[in-house]
């Protein structure tokens, strides 16, 4: 999705090594070059491809958007 969604900076995905209950199996940490990025982000038609995929296999989610 980087490479195709435009101020799509930067994506990484870590496997959870902690095997406590309080701990998520997968953590996505994604940047974006500022908040309207995120806007396009959000409703683009790649990014929607992969949420309808995750739908499918998850079972929770958390999502964190904050400013640094």
């Amino acid at each position: 999705m980087k490479d195709k969604i435009p101020g799509f900076l930067h994506m990484e995905v870590g496997i959870n090594i902690n095997a406590t209950e309080e701990a998520s199996d997968i953590a996505l940490y994604s940047q974006f070059k500022d908040e309207d990025a995120l806007k396009v982000y959000q409703t683009h038609p790649e990014h929607e491809k992969v949420k309808s995929f995750l739908r499918t296999i998850r079972t929770e989610r958390r999502v964190v958007d904050y400013k640094a």
